[in-house]
């Protein structure tokens, strides 16, 4: 497990790799023996491959934007959208 996080460290920290397309990126992986699981999630686009190499539990980032709002503040504290 450690190895397959290392790695995804290394691929979020090189643009290279990030952009990589999943072919370039397999052969990446291969070249350093990187676990099944982790080129099984690259090969196809599952990530359901990492839920069993780092466990069920694992977190999920949150990938969407933050919510923006226009409010103007009026003098009585009470907002306007």
């Amino acid at each position: 497990m450690s190895n397959t996080i290392e790695l995804l460290e290394t691929i979020g920290k090189s643009a290279s790799l990030r952009y990589a397309s999943a072919e370039q990126l397999l052969h990446s992986l291969d070249q350093v023996n990187a676990p099944k699981e982790l080129k099984g999630a690259v090969s196809s686009g599952d990530s359901s491959f990492l839920f069993r190499e780092l466990g069920q539990n694992a977190m999920r980032a949150y990938q969407g934007a933050p919510q923006i709002t226009n409010a103007v503040w009026r003098e009585d504290d009470s907002a306007e959208l």
